[in-house]
């Protein structure tokens, strides 16, 4: 078996183990969204697919993305934390990072924290090979966005 891996390794291009995402979590996003001079929406919710996603295609002239339709329904953070509601039609917004990409359907009904960036009259939640602006949520995690943005507490993840 070890020799099967240690071949197996040789023989796979070198890009399909080169990439490597750093970790981040919900307080990342949280400061990444307030040191952004774009306006942002934090959002602790469902995502649901209002159509048929739509992958990115990888292309030597343009960036690849594509764009699916979805609904967002949760509740939004304010200065109290996560307590408006929220029920809105969103943008998926998939890219590539050079031949890895990311889908539309990574999020199967679970509750998650995501960025909505407004672009032109839209909320959009970029997605890429990495992840993107969405985490799973967890009680930790929403905790951790609470305590920094009331406390300036906002220690890197643990991973």
């Amino acid at each position: 078996m070890h020799k099967f891996l240690i071949c197996l390794f040789t023989l796979l291009p070198a890009h399909a183990l080169a990439l490597s995402c750093m970790a981040t979590d919900a307080v990342w996003l949280y400061q990444h969204i307030k040191e952004d001079e774009a306006d942002y929406l934090l959002v602790k919710g469902t995502v649901s697919l209002t159509e048929a996603p739509n992958v990115p295609v990888l292309s030597e002239t343009k960036p690849a993305e594509a764009l699916t339709e979805a609904r967002a329904t949760g509740t939004a953070f304010s200065r109290s934390g996560f307590d408006v509601p929220f029920d809105q039609t969103i943008t998926l917004r998939a890219t590539c990072i050079s031949v890895w990409c990311s889908t539309p359907d990574q999020f199967s009904g679970e509750t998650h924290i995501f960025a909505l960036k407004m672009e032109d009259g839209e909320l959009v939640l970029p997605l890429n090979a990495c992840g993107g602006f969405s985490h799973r949520w967890s009680e930790e995690q929403e905790q951790r966005v609470w305590d920094c943005h009331l406390n300036g507490n906002c220690p890197a993840p643990e991973f």
